[in-house]
């Protein structure tokens, strides 16, 4: 195994490797504790410099000076008095000795360089207190925490445990004061048990380990103090039936205590609870009540909360004009920034503004929303901007990379291929209503129109499919395009040319529909001839030849158009058929390259 050369550090903070890197930035204190603790010497053999390695070692210990002078003559430095005057050998050795302790209890090299930080006991805490250090750390031993002194944050090494001399729980948040890696004294941690925002807190770090039970017992002492964050934490496991069986009813009844004690998280659940009828009897009115309560607190859900209602119409008509304004005053939400990228891509309560979205889009993935149905996700709707709108290859392939895991990316592709296997042929509905077109009429003239009326709906029919077939192709033109964008592909994608195929397939129809004889409509078409009676017959049968009743046989139309549809769309079914299978093979490629 090949050894690992670690470097030398300079009071500059440099890292030299070399040893005309040692003389570039050479500093004789450092050099001086680096020769006291051994490290010089293994750095030289490591870098195979046995010259300088061999004097080092035939060096006798001598006092400051004559050691600061013999180094500088090894390594051809020149020596200056005054900054040995500087170094006392027996504080190096003492901070060598200090920094061997430690690395018996950490690698952490932040607290190695701050050794001098360090308070081995009480009296070397006290010195550190009068050289004013905000960050000080304390190693394995009992210590008393003055708490005159604030701004201060202590750090455990080791076996810590801090006395605070206090009979009641202590603000140390006002203070500034902050503890990492130590214990309390006995005394005060009685004191702790009694405190709501202690048992609180305990609550909250056994829900973050999932030790819902746990979790759930702090929580309960702390609520019987009536602690509004409590309540709400136990109303919220309780509705979300972690730790405990779901219980809609108890967690609306927690919500409503701390929802009282003015709790604006507490208020926003409760519109949820009502919004959604969970626990209580669904009441929309009920729910912006309590949504709109917890908005003057500043509560960004219930903002984000209050927009939905009136984006889906949930209780309130349906209005993006006031969803977008709600949604604006929760732009700290993830969703929130979803939905506002949204608005501004379609023009959905404000005016259309690409960039705008393709900013708002951004700020929902860095917050990390993710929603498996890619087309609702905001990294696929700004990698499709950045592709289709912006032309940005590039810019859409390191959107995918910076927001997507592999995961990720697996499930998109899934969602790709799940999405191409569902589009089938679509189902037009072809059938053609009474046609009538009264008296008035010769028998030819009536033949004539019906042909044109049949012939107009079955183009109507055939348009629809066309469009159809349009959407499907750029669907599937979009999912080819955006896949080869998460893996870097060089070859030219062959889905344009597919496309015009396709299209050309689609144009079949329009041709065959020209080239259909007028006596396959005869079967269908029902003509009478009625003679005039009554007192204007006679007068009728002077100035006109006989009129006929043209109409139509509906269900033989229906038969003629469906047959129609079936015969000349099988041949396109076939080729979207091939045309889909070879998408999804293409994607199960790319998939396995990422």
């Amino acid at each position: 195994m090949k050894k690992v050369k670690l470097p030398l550090e300079m009071a500059s903070g440099k890292q030299v490797r070399s040893l005309q890197e040692l003389k570039d930035n050479w500093d004789l204190e450092k050099v001086l504790a680096y020769y006291l603790n051994g490290r010089l010497l293994s750095w030289l053999k490591d870098r195979y410099c046995y010259d300088e390695a061999e004097k080092i070692e035939a060096l006798e210990m001598k006092d400051e000076e004559d050691i600061g002078k013999a180094l500088c003559d090894i390594f051809k430095i020149e020596f200056v008095v005054t900054e040995i005057s500087k170094i006392d050998i027996s504080v190096l050795e003492n901070r060598n000795k200090r920094l061997e302790i430690l690395r018996s209890y950490t690698a952490d090299d932040i607290v190695l360089k701050n050794v001098d930080k360090v308070a081995f006991n009480q009296e070397e805490l006290d010195i550190l207190f009068n050289g004013n250090e905000i960050c000080i750390y304390l190693f394995n031993n009992i210590y008393k925490i003055p708490l005159t002194l604030t701004n201060k944050n202590y750090i455990g090494i080791g076996d810590v445990e801090v006395f605070i001399d206090s009979q009641e729980m202590v603000d140390f948040k006002k203070l500034n004061i902050t503890f990492e890696n130590i214990r309390f004294d006995e005394n005060y941690r009685k004191i702790m048990l009694k405190s709501p925002d202690y048992l609180y807190g305990e609550g909250k770090k056994f829900e973050n380990s999932k030790n819902y039970l746990q979790a759930i017992e702090y929580y309960k002492q702390a609520a019987e103090h009536d602690h509004v964050d409590a309540l709400t934490s136990l109303g919220y496991l309780y509705d979300m039936g972690y730790g405990v069986a779901q219980d809609d009813k108890l967690a609306v009844g927690y919500y409503q205590k701390a929802a009282d004690l003015n709790s604006a998280w507490a208020m926003n659940n409760l519109g949820a609870c009502y919004a959604n009828g969970n626990g209580v009897e669904q009441n929309y009115d009920i729910a912006m009540k309590w949504y709109k309560k917890a908005a003057e607190l500043g509560y960004s859900f219930s903002c984000k909360n209050i927009g939905s209602m009136y984006y889906y119409g949930n209780g309130v008509e349906k209005d993006y004009i006031k969803a977008f304004e709600w949604y604006k005053k929760a732009e700290d939400i993830a969703y929130a920034c979803y939905t506002l990228g949204w608005m501004y891509e379609f023009g959905q309560g404000t005016e259309k503004n690409i960039e705008q979205a393709q900013a708002y889009y951004t700020k929902a993935a860095e917050k990390g929303y993710y929603d498996k149905d890619y087309q609702y996700d905001p990294t696929y709707r700004l990698g499709r901007i950045l592709l289709f709108e912006s032309n940005n290859i590039e810019a859409a392939r390191e959107c995918f990379k910076k927001y997507y895991d592999r995961e990720k990316l697996n499930q998109l592709m899934d969602k790709f291929i799940e999405k191409i296997e569902q589009i089938n042929m679509p189902s037009v509905y072809c059938a053609l209503g009474y046609i009538d077109f009264g008296f008035g009429v010769t028998k030819s003239e009536g033949e004539n129109r019906a042909l044109q009326e049949i012939k107009k709906e079955l183009k109507y029919k055939i348009k629809k499919i066309c469009e159809e077939y349009e959407n499907i192709s750029m669907l599937i033109c979009n999912l080819d395009s955006l896949s080869e964008v998460i893996v870097e592909q060089k070859e030219k994608s062959v889905v344009k040319d597919k496309k015009i195929n396709l299209q050309r397939e689609i144009e079949k129809l329009l041709l065959n529909l020209n080239n259909i004889l007028p006596e396959e409509y005869y079967s269908y078409l029902e003509i009478t001839y009625d003679e005039y009676e009554g007192d204007e017959a006679p007068i009728k049968r002077l100035f006109s030849m006989p009129k006929y009743m043209i109409s139509c046989n509906v269900s033989e139309a229906d038969r003629f158009l469906n047959n129609f549809i079936k015969e000349n769309t099988f041949e396109i079914n076939k080729f979207l058929n091939n045309y889909k299978n070879e998408i999804i093979s293409k994607i199960q490629q790319l998939k396995n390259k990422i």
